[in-house]
């Protein structure tokens, strides 16, 4: 068993280093796009830093990953977390991919492409999965009680609030079918970042650092009561609107059977 383990995986290897350059080349392919940026701010004079004097509006191009680069992301980190054995470093390496994964949704949240914006949700769903794992192995990376541990609880806790930042960023952006959607997966990710909080924040760790995960885990729990409340409410509104139509169906109905037998009467007078 092991020795199929290890042929598999230097097989994998093999294909990466084979392939690496080809895929390389197409990872460099990137869709651009044009993001408007207002500054509002004053900044001192110094010798690294260009003071700003007053507001301005100015256009900056940004590069969002093309297929080809997110399919090459994307075996890299599968390949990364293969070969890493060590559950503390696996973690790390989980938490900082879903890091990028936000990173790239929201470069293409802000894309004027549309096809990049459908690709944004994908970037939170593979995010999601990342920190799903993650949890999965909490009490293998948690068994060591060091500060890398509890600094990967940390770092889990801030990448909850940056989602959440990103999130709310891409929705402003996407019509009524897309934000619905993005707020079901939302909701999804603060009960499971719910748990995942209340999980690791035990007695294993420093009262410092136990005292800003539990504000990071009031800040997210208020957040999931806010979208179970805003999901329940489009739920409520849906089936209020069907049964208005429902309510129209039937008085259409109602009316042509009232035009049908008005018509028949004139109809007999006619003859």
């Amino acid at each position: 068993m092991a020795k199929g383990k290890a042929i598999l995986l230097g097989l994998v290897l093999l294909l990466v280093v084979l392939f690496g350059g080809v895929f390389t080349a197409k990872a460099e392919e990137l869709v651009s796009t044009t993001v408007i940026a207002t500054a509002n701010a004053s900044t001192t004079v110094s010798p690294t830093n260009t003071t700003v004097l007053a507001s301005s509006t100015a256009s900056t191009t940004v590069k969002v990953p093309g297929a080809w680069g997110l399919w090459w992301s994307s075996l890299k980190e599968k390949v990364s977390l293969l070969f890493t054995t060590d559950p503390v470093s696996k973690g790390e390496k989980q938490i900082a991919f879903a890091e990028e994964r936000l990173r790239v949704a929201e470069l293409m949240a802000a894309s004027d492409d549309p096809r990049a914006k459908e690709k944004a949700q994908k970037m939170i769903e593979r995010a999601n999965e990342l920190i799903q794992k993650f949890a999965e192995k909490r009490e293998k990376w948690e068994e060591k009680q060091d500060q890398r541990v509890e600094k990967l609880k940390e770092k889990a806790a801030n990448h909850l609030l940056r989602r959440e930042e990103v999130i709310k960023k891409i929705e402003v952006k996407l019509g009524p079918e897309k934000l619905k959607v993005m707020e079901e997966l939302r909701l999804q990710g603060l009960e499971k970042g719910e748990r995942l909080l209340n999980a690791i924040n035990n007695e294993k760790i420093s009262p410092e650092v136990k005292s800003r995960l539990e504000a990071i885990k009031v800040r997210i729990e208020e957040q999931a009561k806010e979208m179970r409340g805003r999901v329940e409410l489009r739920g409520e509104v849906k089936t209020e609107v069907r049964n208005n139509e429902e309510n129209r169906g039937e008085r259409r109905n109602d009316r042509k059977e009232e035009i049908e037998a008005e018509v028949e009467v004139e109809v007999e007078a006619s003859l």
